[in-house]
């Protein structure tokens, strides 16, 4: 196994059936910078900060949304969970959405100088990123971070990261159940823990999926046990991913899961165009259902590993609202239904039954802790 993979960044790439912008919209509030610790580590309270201001017993949410606008895949998800928040609890809840981060700005400080909001959350790493100052500079006012922290640094903010080794785990025995070739891939944008996580549970899903059925599926690009693996180092670079892709089939994988961010969008171009000169070849997106957000005429996108603010965003605003509202570190899961993977729209035909119902059962066992997930 190689150990890593470098490829010159070229930002001038423009798909043929996606623009870098349409990418660039959905995926920049990715979690690709955050600096946290593992995810086996257990929720650190920090004790309670005062609210802000007094709404009577449900109080006030207001939500940073990360640049894209309303339209944008996770901030979808985020106006769905308030929207869920709104009904079920009885809690006002303000969304402000924005197209550049010096719009994510001024939307805090809307908010701050306001005055009114019980609880401030920021979605995704751009507007995780720009609240620093601002949680600095408050320390009296709660927030919470929805796939970003600053590994419980700051006690006044709640921090949220996916299980996404989880979800993960059900794509690489996924992938390993569909595959002819004994051979997945799969590629990371920088070796953060947030990024390895998704590799992991990959990586340990066709393993789990050798020891039931006696196989040796192969993944290629990560070793969950050393470590190492193959990286991009970019995360705005599709060229790039389409390169590490290319790779990936040409060794024989036959099902790629890219986790790059906006690069990983290089490696469906290249799925799409092996399709097209008659090879068997798939891919796994990663954040967000990329099928059904962009449609998959070529059929070539096999599930996605997803995650859902929209529940992250109800239980922090649920938290408010019944009084258990800490600060600290912790973490969204398959069971509260943050993070999974997609329908497999297109290619459901493709998944014959026995994986369907694996797939049932791996995930309660994910679930009551039977079944391990990372390292």
């Amino acid at each position: 196994m190689r150990t890593t993979l470098t490829i010159p960044a070229t930002r001038a790439y423009i798909s043929g059936r996606h623009t870098w912008g349409e990418w660039e919209v959905a995926m920049r509030n990715s979690k690709v910078f955050v600096f946290l610790a593992t995810l086996g580590m257990v929720v650190a309270l920090v004790g309670a900060v005062p609210a802000a201001a007094s709404h009577g017993d449900a109080g006030k949410a207001c939500i940073v949304n990360s640049i894209g606008g309303p339209d944008n895949p996770f901030n979808i998800d985020t106006a769905e969970g308030a929207k869920d928040a709104e009904a079920k609890l009885h809690v006002d809840v303000e969304i402000l959405d924005a197209m550049t981060e010096t719009e994510v700005i001024a939307n805090i400080d809307l908010f701050l100088t306001a005055g009114d909001c019980d609880l401030i959350i920021g979605t995704g790493f751009i507007s995780g990123g720009l609240l620093e100052p601002f949680i600095a500079t408050n320390p009296d006012q709660r927030f919470a971070l929805i796939d970003f922290g600053f590994g419980g640094f700051y006690p006044n903010v709640a921090e949220v990261v996916f299980r996404v080794d989880q979800s993960g785990f059900l794509a690489g025995y996924l992938a390993a159940g569909l595959s002819t070739t004994g051979a997945v891939g799969t590629f990371g944008g920088i070796p953060f823990p947030t990024v390895t996580a998704f590799m992991d549970g990959y990586a340990l899903g066709v393993e789990w999926y050798n020891s039931v059925y006696g196989t040796t599926v192969e993944v290629l690009g990560w070793d969950p046990d050393t470590q190492t693996g193959l990286f991009t180092f970019d995360f705005q670079n599709p060229a790039a991913g389409r390169a590490v892709a290319a790779d990936l089939y040409d060794q024989g994988a036959d099902t790629v899961f890219p986790v790059a961010g906006p690069t990983s969008f290089g490696a469906w171009d290249e799925a799409v165009d092996r399709k097209a000169a008659g090879e068997e070849v798939r891919v796994i997106g990663v954040d967000f259902d990329w099928a059904g957000s962009f449609g998959d005429p070529d059929r070539v996108i096999l599930t996605s590993v997803i995650k859902d603010y929209g529940p992250a965003v109800f239980d922090q605003i649920a938290a408010l609202v019944d009084g258990s509202w800490s600060a600290g570190f912790g973490f969204v899961d398959l069971e509260g239904e943050a993070t999974d993977i997609a329908p497999f729209h297109y290619l459901n035909s493709a998944v014959p039954g026995f994986l369907k119902n694996d797939l049932k059962d791996l995930r309660a066992g994910i679930i009551d802790g039977t079944i391990p997930t990372y390292p």
